[in-house]
């Protein structure tokens, strides 16, 4: 008798233990206890909601974010935004180019397009947003003009460019070179007969002049000039940014001022050189203005890749990038509830349909309403107290 009530007791434990073992071992089988934290992407491959989560988030990146256009085609840019991991050294007296890698850049190495020098340190505002540069009092140099040019031979021909800033002028006083790059001269026989050559100076130059309250922009491609004159203050001073600048293709000229695009023809058939004079920003130090970016392209933008370097400056200059990143990290935390609540319910409903194959199961052992048959299959049973 005393046999029959230990078996009674035992089997139905050892069917609970079996059951709880066949449960957990499916369980851990199928990695329901891992991190979720360390599941990597191709766990999602197959899960098409997942799949969707992640092409919105994309989305959301390309839809509002601009890039700076034609990037394969800049020799040289400076700018303040953030992205740049803060490229302005004034310890140093060196602005490096946003794309550098200065570590990589040693003392004693030739100036290739790695930075502008400066003859004085330049004044940082914090503004809401970005950090702009005030470059009154101060000279930017940058590399000689033969990294400027548009071929690596001898000639060091000049044949097509872009040189744009993104900047609020704050005063003009009378005439300041904005930028100025002295080109090689070239020889041209002369008319009088007492001479037999002259020699041509040639330069490319923008320089903002104010005469009594008159502002004008003069610029110089070779040896030709063009003008814009009479132009309103509010166009050139204001508190707002503008893009100010100045594109060349071999055939055309264009004076880039905020959205205006000022056309005019090319006529000389000169060709264009550069040596071994430096590149200059703000000659002297004489203007008084604020610069959130300069570019130096290799190739003439169009209007409209002009119109994307506009909104390439704005993205960051108006803080988009930073409601951008607000956005961005709101729907990764999105995409993560997303992914966990995807995660439990698959979970849990795997562990449904087990645990309800498990009770359904037609093979399962009856240890719960146990027989003599199925007493006869066990072996031995060890009492739990002497017999």
């Amino acid at each position: 008798m005393r046999n029959n009530n230990i078996y009674s007791k035992i089997i139905p434990i050892l069917g609970f233990l079996l059951g709880l073992f066949l449960t957990l071992s499916y369980l851990i089988l199928n990695n329901y206890f891992v991190n979720k934290n360390i599941i990597k992407k191709e766990n999602f491959e197959n899960d098409g909601e997942v799949d969707k989560i992640e092409e919105s988030q994309n989305i959301i990146e390309n839809e509002y974010q601009y890039i700076l256009p034609q990037s394969s085609h800049v020799y040289m840019i400076l700018t303040t935004y953030e992205y740049n991991n803060k490229k302005l050294y004034n310890e140093e007296l060196k602005w490096y180019d946003d794309y550098i890698n200065i570590e990589n850049v040693a003392p004693t190495d030739y100036n290739k397009g790695y930075y502008f020098a400066l003859n004085n340190p330049i004044s940082i505002i914090n503004d809401e947003y970005v950090n702009i540069a005030n470059i009154n009092n101060v000279e930017l140099k940058g590399p000689i003009g033969i990294y400027f040019s548009n071929n690596d031979s001898k000639d060091f021909n000049l044949t097509a460019f872009s040189i744009l800033l993104m900047t609020k002028i704050n005063n003009i006083k009378k005439q300041h070179t904005l930028f100025e790059i002295l080109c090689n001269t070239y020889a041209e026989d002369s008319l009088d007969s007492d001479e037999n050559t002259e020699y041509i100076p040639n330069v490319i130059s923008m320089n903002l002049t104010n005469i009594s309250n008159e502002y004008k922009i003069d610029v110089t491609i070779g040896s030709q000039k063009y003008n814009l004159d009479n132009i309103d203050q509010h166009n050139i001073i204001d508190t707002d940014p503008i893009l100010i600048g100045l594109i060349f293709d071999g055939n055309k000229v264009k004076i880039i001022l905020n959205k205006q695009i000022y056309t005019f023809d090319y006529d000389n058939d000169k060709n264009l050189s550069l040596g071994s004079n430096q590149f200059i920003l703000n000659k002297n130090g004489e203007l008084d203005i604020n610069l959130y970016s300069f570019v130096y392209y290799k190739i003439a933008l169009n209007d409209v890749e002009l119109d994307n370097y506009r909104k390439f400056n704005k993205y960051y200059i108006n803080g988009i990038y930073k409601i951008n990143n607000e956005r961005l990290l709101m729907q990764e935390r999105l995409v993560d509830k997303n992914r966990s609540d995807l995660l439990n319910s698959k979970n849990m409903e795997d562990l449904s349909t087990s645990l309800d194959k498990c009770i359904n199961s037609k093979n399962r052992t009856k240890y719960v309403y146990a027989t003599k048959k199925d007493l006869n299959k066990i072996d031995e049973i060890i009492p739990f107290y002497p017999s």
